[in-house]
């Protein structure tokens, strides 16, 4: 069918019969339009897409629905259906015709429409064609970020096993779309990674935890990208907004950006009661209930029908109307007459809203309770009070409000001032005193610590001041191995992507390695790889050689970095290749850093090159190969899998020949004289034609462009040598810091000491994630020696162990490890004596070590806790005792001497002036009996005595 102004000319005259809609129009063009593009008649295609729409779009149309009331579910359907078809066919015959902008921006309007019928096969080929034309238009993250979201659409509806390293999220049934005054709302369902592994009975035990009195707040903790947000996510939260639990609804808010937290939280809270009362109704029950008559409610509900029946059809698309200015001449009449028309109908709806608010002020006067809570802005009063104030009123309407706070690590760098965290902890407290809110902290494992500083806050007594107990603490780690087997199966089952057997059990065990355990993004990393590949048995699997599962973890990250751009791709390799060092590790690095470390490679003949890193970090965090760590006083970039570490380096031996090449051309023997004479030729002949003196302006205005350039081209040898003598480098790193005093000559210091010294820093920083590494294999002493030999080589680094060794202290301490806490309190303290160790934690250890017959092993910490507070009667008695079981009887006797001095308890000196009779006669005062009573009543020594 050849398209003629003569179809859009009948479309705006009302000749068309009775029996044919305007849908069935639409439909007949659509039908018409996919004929001629499988002809490849692209003309011919685009006008007839371009009609059906017009249908779609026409006066008619709004004028049929409106006063046909409603369209049914399936007439909507039907509508978006054809509309999305007819951009999609549109957008392919632009594409054909070279017109990229308008295909795009008609891809990017049928995308809005979203999956309609449940069928996702036209929104799959809509993304398709959107990521490949952004690709070839150079939107890269744009392309990235579609490539991401149509894995996601084929993996919710059963076509992709696999989601790679992208965080999980909840499925959805479908989306978005508006039908009148009733909301087809998105439907969250537990992902399939998370009821099909061992994640399901984390679930389950956390809606335990938050259904039982017993648990108040709750800390889920463990290593970086282990999957505690995807937990969130992708389990618990669509678990709790899907049932309640016991008699209560569940309200879950979360938030993680942590800069305005309590706005943050406020306008979360706000929105989430808001759609409470959307859903539940509540806004049509108050005007029924305050409404006089049912006239008024009739007009006001057709009124708002009206509208959203109008909105719900008036998809905007700029790029049809750009494409058809002869249609927009013939239906302006009726436009202008559309627009009278919902001016009328929007004022008269303004008067019914104007006369429902005045009876409403009335009615709510002689009302003494408001139903409804709102947030208030008055200046005078911190705004968690009137979060603490809706949240009591949850309370009163039997909801459950659960708070949780996810990646909860990013507070305490964004917050550094006590005062700021002191306020969170207090709110904290205040939210824990209302029984039915629970709270979730989500954070890393090596951010435990910072807890305890506000454990003894009063507004903590609500969870005994143990913020680290087992009762709070809920640990995740990575995979079994046979739930790795069994999720493995479950999302491999009912898709077209179905493994042998024999090949989940080999991949079980290559993922699983040496530490017996399966880290979560892996399994999906080679799943996803797998099927791209379309690897299904274990001869094929077999095909890569011994490390199979490296290979496909390389071939992952290959397809990451194309999908940087051709142009970008070298960038990414150094990015990936900066973020790894000679040894194996995985530094963190700011992104100035970075972008100094490149700046040396990217110069040519003097002049530095333009390179998107930010673009590359984006691609690279975003895809799950790096981990951005958002911390202070600058985020850090880190590779997030070590075992890329050795396929990156050897894979970018070529590069860093090149790299050799590049520096050789841009290093100059005397870097004063060759680019300042060739410079001065031109002055020469320039001074002969005008001059002598415009020869010397110019030379002078050289010098400073020059030097200019020597101090920048000076500041990336600087720290090309740092980062060479960090990993080890010392002969190369020399020879950058000689470079870069070359460039510059205001750079005064030694450039062997200074090699020596970054060589120090990168072996300290080695040693202070050694020490961290054999901590979590509980390797104490190891650990301790490893901080003391970082302490060695750089004061400043050592003590960032200080605070670590005071957790694990902690941990001991709560294990009845004694001896263990007490080494780790002690080396705390002497690889920083800054450190706050508090008389009371030391005199806690003293007494906990005495009770439980380790009174040898806390003498140390005893003699700690009088030099803090000699004093304090209290402190003194309990190192009485612990004296007395190390046989210092002497010891003991002046200790408690000391105590009855001090104290005006008549009960206590008695009790302490018998343990001194018996010392003193040779008895024992502290029998094994004495110690288990005390022990067992979990009591101190101090309020027996008193």
């Amino acid at each position: 069918m050849q398209y003629s102004p003569e179809v859009e000319n009948k479309t705006n005259n009302k000749t068309f019969s009775e029996e044919k809609s305007f849908l069935k129009l639409a439909q007949d063009h659509y039908l018409s339009a996919e004929a001629a593009l499988a002809k490849n008649n692209w003309y011919d295609a685009k006008s007839l897409a371009q009609t059906a729409l017009e249908f779609l779009y026409s006066h008619q149309n709004r004028e049929h629905w409106q006063q046909n009331s409603l369209p049914t579910p399936s007439a909507l359907t039907g509508y978006l259906f054809v509309k999305s078809s007819c951009l999609f066919i549109l957008a392919q015959a632009q594409e054909q015709l070279n017109e990229i902008p308008a295909a795009i921006r008609n891809l990017e309007a049928a995308k809005q429409i979203g999956i309609t019928d449940n069928n996702p096969y036209l929104y799959i080929s809509i993304l398709n064609s959107l990521q490949r034309l952004y690709k070839q238009q150079k939107q890269y993250l744009e392309a990235f970020s579609t490539k991401l979201e149509l894995h996601s659409i084929e993996q919710k509806y059963g076509l992709r096993a696999f989601i790679g390293a992208s965080s999980l999220a909840a499925t959805e049934q479908a989306k978005f779309i508006p039908i009148g005054t009733q909301l087809i709302t998105q439907k969250e369902n537990i992902a399939p990674e998370i009821t099909a592994s061992s994640r399901q009975k984390d679930v389950e035990q956390l809606l335990e935890r938050i259904g039982s009195e017993d648990y108040k707040l709750i800390i889920i903790y463990g290593k970086s990208r282990v999957g505690k947000s995807s937990l969130l996510n992708a389990g618990l939260i669509p678990a709790l907004k899907k049932k309640a639990i016991a008699t209560q609804d569940n309200l879950v808010v979360s938030i993680q950006v942590y800069e305005h937290w309590i706005e943050k939280l406020a306008q979360h809270l706000e929105q989430k009661v808001g759609e409470l009362e959307i859903k539940e109704d509540t806004h049509t029950q108050k005007f029924q209930k305050f409404t006089d008559t049912e006239n008024t409610d009739n007009r006001k509900n057709n009124n708002l029908s009206s509208e959203l029946e109008t909105s719900s059809l008036e998809f905007e698309i700029s790029a049809l109307e750009l494409e058809t200015p002869t249609s927009k001449l013939n239906t302006s009449a009726l436009e202008v007459d559309t627009l009278a028309l919902e001016l009328a109908t929007l004022t008269s709806e303004l008067e019914i809203l104007t006369s429902e608010f005045e009876t409403l002020t009335s009615e709510l006067e002689i009302i003494p309770e408001p139903q409804t809570f709102s947030f208030s802005s008055f200046p005078t009063l911190p705004k968690f009070h009137f979060l603490l104030e809706q949240l009591h009123y949850n309370h009163q309407q039997n909801l459950r409000t659960v708070l949780i706070f996810d990646q909860f690590e990013e507070f305490f760098l964004i917050h550094t001032q006590p005062e700021k965290r002191r306020q969170f902890f207090e709110f904290l407290g205040e939210c824990l005193n209302i029984s039915s809110v629970k709270v979730i902290l989500s954070l890393r494992e090596n951010y435990l610590h910072h807890l305890l500083t506000y454990n003894d806050l009063p507004c903590m007594e609500i969870i005994n001041n143990d913020i680290l107990s087992k009762n709070i603490l809920y640990k995740l780690g990575n995979l079994t191995p046979a739930d790795a087997k069994t999720l493995m199966e479950s999302l491999t089952a009912g898709t077209p992507f179905q493994l042998e057997p024999a090949l989940i059990e080999k991949l079980v065990q290559d993922l699983a390695g040496k530490l017996g355990e399966v880290r979560p993004i892996d399994l999906q990393i080679v799943g996803a790889q797998l099927q791209t590949e379309n690897i299904k048995t274990l001869a094929e699997y077999h095909q890569y050689g011994e490390k199979a599962k490296e290979k496909l973890i390389q071939n992952y990250l290959n397809e990451v970095i194309e999908d940087c751009g051709r142009e970008n791709q070298q960038l990414a390799e150094l990015v990936l290749y900066f973020l790894t060092d000679v040894e194996g590790n995985c530094p963190l690095k700011t992104h100035v850093e970075l972008e100094r470390d490149l700046q040396q490679h990217f110069i040519t003949g003097g002049e530095r090159q333009q390179f998107s890193l930010d673009l590359v970090l984006q691609i690279l965090v975003t895809s799950g190969i790096v981990s951005l760590l958002r911390e202070n006083p600058a985020d850090r970039y880190q590779l997030a899998h070590d075992h890329l570490v050795p396929c990156i380096r050897q894979q970018q031996s070529k590069l860093t020949q090149q790299i050799t090449q590049i520096e050789r051309r841009t290093e100059l023997k005397d870097p004063s004289k060759t680019e300042f004479n060739r410079f001065f030729k031109h002055i020469l002949v320039g001074s002969l034609a005008a001059g002598f003196v415009l020869a010397v302006m110019g030379v002078v205005g050289f010098k400073g462009i020059r030097h200019q350039k020597n101090v920048e081209l000076s500041e990336m040898y600087l720290m090309q040598g740092e980062n060479l003598a960090r990993e080890g480098n010392f002969e190369n790193a020399v020879t950058s810091f000689h470079k870069a005093q070359q460039w510059n000559a205001d750079l005064k210091f030694d450039s062997k000491a200074k090699a020596q010294e970054f060589v120090n820093k990168g072996k300290a920083e080695r040693l202070l994630v050694e020490g961290q590494q054999r901590l979590q294999t509980r390797e104490l002493e190891s650990a301790v020696a490893k901080f003391q030999e970082a302490l060695k080589l750089d004061t400043q680094i050592g003590r960032l162990a200080a605070p670590v060794l005071m957790y694990e202290g902690n941990k001991y301490m709560k294990e009845g490890k004694i001896k263990q806490a007490v080494i780790a309190y002690i080396n705390a303290q002497n690889l920083d004596p800054k450190v706050d160790i508090s008389a009371d934690a030391w005199r806690e250890l003293c007494l906990q070590g005495s009770l439980k017959k380790q009174a040898a092993d806390v003498i140390p910490a005893c003699e700690k806790a009088v030099q803090l507070a000699n004093n304090n009667q209290k402190i003194r008695v309990v190192r009485g005792v612990a004296r007395a079981l190390t046989r210092n009887k002497q010891g003991a006797i002046e200790d408690f001497e000391a105590y009855i001095a001090a104290t005006d308890s008549k009960t206590g000196k008695l009790k302490v002036r018998r343990w001194i009779k018996d010392l003193r006669t040779g008895r024992n005062p502290f029998t094994d009996k004495k110690l288990k009573s005390l022990l067992g009543e979990n009591t101190r020594v101090t309020s027996n005595v008193n």
